[in-house]
């Protein structure tokens, strides 16, 4: 079964093998010995680290946290130190390795890393560094470009003014002294890893979140866009409001008339109501004062008669006189109440979405490190902001954080104020110039912190002053709380009041309270400034209300209020509503009322309202009381934004009588405009109204809807019928002269007027499609979009009957611009006037000539032929 022959050979074969075992074994100990540690100097300074160190032949490894630290650039892990741009020497014995940048050794000294740090060696300390450019990149994200910096002894010194925009903290760069001056250092040592990419030019420094400056990230990005410089201008409008009604017991008729004179220096505004019956007329002025607003200090100056602004704890008066203060309003996209700010971290640039009460209020960027989300656009009151931070692979980071915002509050340390001085008008819309007594008060806010803001709030008169305080406090997991308290002297009578109130607004749940206390002398003026028989002081009043949100099952809300009162009964009123939607459009509210005045009343109904498509609804409801039941129907379909038709029918049936009412209305670019009839308990009627304005600007007169904001007279020189859109809504065609009148202008607002080139002629050139504008308050602008090539004429020139030769130069006498001819004598040229003179200078002797008028509007480049140099 065995041969004896074969065990020789297979002896032989086993002791070969063996044999080239071991001479690899031998081999591979020889060129990769063990790791072992090793002491590092760079440059002949010891650098305090001990790393371990693999000998592989020819290769020297180490790992790439430890390149790291030595202030490397590791390709690989591990890392050939024999690969990198570096002069190597081993101690074995000594167990040190000291490694020499090959850049550094043709310094000012012998290049073996022995120089001292003064200069006088190799370049080792900063007074050693080489001036280079370089572009900088922090964690791969460009940075800056072309900076000048200095390399030396494995640092990059940079100037602190360009270190100030790359988000990096001053820790993280410490400063070293470079000829007296201070520079932030990146590399080794420093704990900022410098990338140098030499065919680039460019170096990329790598730190850690933590090391980032924290980044402003803003949360308005759609909102208010800054306003161009005002561009004002002077005219005139009148405002009117009709209305007329007929019935088989007479005719009643009133005017509302409002007239304004405008200028850069601000408007002078003035009120008068009208009304006419079968036996008498009546005419009253109401109202007349100017108005000048300063945007840059946010201030706005009223004379004349004016509405006094009044403390927490006071009450608006009409009066006559002067009255100046801050007006938040000149400046739309400053906020003046506190809004929420919200810190996160990015470990690498992420998509930032934030989620205010579960609904997506901002999307944006941030790039890695600390950041803070401010000026967060959202409604009064308080919720939970999430902020979701999304990297690239789809790693999210949730941040949930609680918020409350209160209006009655201001910025830290942002004032707000108002001063008046003048007379307390008197049975006003009854008498024209009855003005009582002297007033003169002011009002001072504050914003100690965003969370506190104090009033103070005085009033004098000539036998009555009053003053008091009031401060508004948040605590931001509970709702807002509010104190007032003030004091009057009335003819030597004193008198206190003090208040108190909070205020709570969750989406879960919202309530609010507060409750007044006056003792029987306080006074305020302008109480009574009807005369003491109207006088009714309220000495005591409560009111509370709360809502309670239920989802798909509606929303509950109620409210009760109290008052005792001197000289009459006490009034209590307690009132619930309930709305719930049924199905995805119907909605449904219910009511109750309860009122206690001498004697109780209540009344219970409801309202179903029903959408009939886009524009149209129905709404049906129902109320019963004391004094009986009444049901009502109503149909709407309101009128486009835009302007158009809108209709409104109603049938109301009480005990009493029947109501049957129908309306027709048109809103269109010249006023809004209504007609309609009635029939009241079988009294037939008719009526109709009419609200417009007249405006006398930019030489001509227009006829628009009310001027109740800012407007625009827009004018495309000589082009009838341009489309013209304010804010990319199509707002009206101009007219035979090329103008339009734009309304409903937001003031000290940008507003984008612009026009449809597809209107105008194909040979015509417009410079801007759009333009901003900000107009004042009840005041108008003019935007001019100039219309270029309208002049532009193809004309065929001839000389005794033949074409003029090809290249003969032709040029306008009055502008110096010149053309050449083309074939068969034709000519391109711009004719500015219908006097235009031209030269032609053909080699035969020059001569002028003039192009006969031709029809500058119309779409096409007109044609004409001209016999030039008879």
């Amino acid at each position: 079964m065995h041969d004896p022959g074969r065990w020789p050979y297979l002896l032989a074969l086993l002791l070969g093998a063996c044999a080239c075992w071991c001479l690899l074994f031998g081999i591979v100990s020889v060129l990769a010995s063990p790791p072992a540690s090793y002491a590092v100097a760079i440059d002949g300074q010891d650098t305090g680290l001990t790393i371990p160190l693999q000998v592989q032949g020819a290769r020297m490894l180490i790992s790439r946290a430890d390149a790291l630290r030595l202030g490397l650039a590791p390709a690989a892990d591990p890392f050939d130190l024999a690969a990198a741009d570096l002069r190597l020497r081993i101690d074995p014995e000594a167990r040190r390795l000291d490694l020499y940048r090959r850049a550094a050794r043709n310094g000012n000294g012998n290049g073996n890393g022995h120089g001292n740090r003064n200069g006088g060696g190799n370049g080792n300390g900063a007074d050693g560094a080489r001036p280079v450019i370089l572009d900088v990149s922090v964690n791969g994200r460009s940075v800056q470009r072309n900076v000048r910096a200095l390399r030396t002894n494995g640092l990059f010194l940079f100037e602190p003014a360009d270190v100030a925009g790359w988000r990096v903290t001053a820790d993280a760069l410490p400063p070293i002294t470079h000829r007296g001056r201070s520079l932030a250092a990146a590399g080794t040592g420093t704990g900022v890893v410098a990338v140098l990419d030499r065919q680039q030019q460019a170096v990329d420094l790598r730190i850690s979140a933590e090391a980032r400056a924290r980044q402003e990230v803003r949360g308005d990005g759609h909102a208010v866009r800054p306003a161009p410089p005002p561009a004002p201008s002077t005219g005139a409008f009148l405002n009117y409001d009709a209305y007329v009604q007929a019935d088989r017991t007479g005719r009643f008729a009133s005017q509302l008339l409002e007239g304004g004179v405008f200028s850069p220096l601000g408007v002078l505004l003035t009120t008068v109501l009208g009304h006419q019956g079968d036996d008498r007329s009546h005419a009253v002025r109401l109202e007349t004062a100017f108005i000048h607003d300063d945007p840059e200090a946010r201030r706005t100056l009223r004379i004349g008669d004016a509405i006094s602004v009044p403390g927490d704890w006071s009450r608006p008066v009409r009066f006559g006189g002067i009255q100046i203060g801050r007006n938040f309003a000149l400046d739309p996209g400053f906020i003046p109440y506190p809004l929420p700010s919200f810190a996160g971290q990015a470990a690498v640039p992420s998509t930032l979405d934030v989620f205010i009460n579960g609904a997506l209020n901002h999307r944006g960027r941030v790039d890695d490190g600390p950041f803070t989300l401010s000026r967060i656009p959202v409604m009064q009151g308080g919720g939970t902001a999430n902020l979701v931070v999304r990297d690239v692979l789809g790693r999210e980071q949730v941040l949930s954080l609680p918020f409350y915002i209160s209006t009655r509050l201001l910025q830290a340390g942002l004032d707000a104020w108002s001063m008046e001085a003048g007379f307390l008008r008197n049975r006003f819309q009854e008498r024209s110039f009855d003005y009582g007594q002297f007033l003169a008060q002011g009002t001072y806010r504050y914003g100690v912190t965003d969370r506190l803001t104090a009033e103070g709030h005085g009033e004098a008169g000539i036998d009555r002053q009053a003053a008091g305080a009031s401060v508004a406090w948040l605590w931001p997991q509970l709702g807002e709380f509010n104190l007032s308290l003030a004091a009057t002297l009335d003819e030597g009578r004193t008198g206190a009041l003090a208040g108190i109130g909070f205020q709570r607004i969750f989406p879960d749940f919202s309530f609010s309270l507060r409750h007044t206390e006056r003792t029987p002398g306080f006074r305020e003026i302008g109480g009574d400034n009807r005369g003491d028989a109207h006088r009714i002081q309220v000495r005591s009043e409560t009111q509370v209300t709360a809502s309670l949100p239920m989802g798909s099952l509606g929303t509950a809300s109620g409210t009760v209020a109290r008052q005792i009162l001197d000289g009459a009964d006490d009034v209590l009123v307690a009132s619930l509503n309930y709305s719930v939607p049924i199905g995805a459009d119907i909605q449904l509210g219910l009511l109750a009322l309860h009122t206690v005045s001498g004697r109780a009343a209540t009344t219970v109904g409801f309202n179903l309202s029903i959408p009939l498509g886009p524009r149209d609804s129905v709404q049906v409801g129902g109320r019963s009381g004391t004094d009986g039941a009444t049901a009502t129907a109503d149909y709407s379909r309101p009128t486009p934004v835009e302007g158009g038709l809108g209709l409104r029918a109603r049938v109301q049936r009480g005990r009493q009588q029947e109501t049957i009412e129908g309306t027709a209305e048109w809103d269109g670019t010249v006023g809004r405009f209504s007609a309609g009839a009635a029939r009241h308990g079988g009294r037939p009627a008719v009526f109709g109204s009419a609200s417009g304005a007249l405006v006398l600007a930019d030489g001509g007169l227009f006829a628009s809807r009310r001027i109740d904001e800012g407007f625009a007279v827009v004018t495309v020189p000589d082009q009838p019928d341009v489309r013209i859109y304010r804010e990319n809504n199509l707002v009206g065609r101009t007219d035979a002269d090329g103008q339009l009148l734009v309304t409903r202008l937001h003031p000290y607002m940008a507003n984008q007027i612009g026009v449809d080139p597809a209107d105008l002629p194909i040979r015509a050139r417009l410079d801007q499609r759009r333009i901003e504008v900000a107009p004042g308050y009840r005041s108008g602008t003019v935007v001019r979009f100039p219309v270029e090539g309208l002049d532009t004429v193809l004309v065929r020139l001839l000389r005794d009957g033949k074409p003029v030769a090809p290249g003969t130069r032709v040029a306008n006498l009055d502008t110096g611009q010149a053309a050449r001819v083309a074939q068969d004598g034709e000519a391109l040229l711009r004719v500015p006037a219908a006097d235009s003179r031209f030269s032609l200078d053909d080699g035969n002797g020059g001569c002028a000539f003039t192009v006969p008028p031709f029809d500058r509007a119309q779409p096409g480049i007109p044609r004409l032929t001209v016999e030039a140099c008879r």
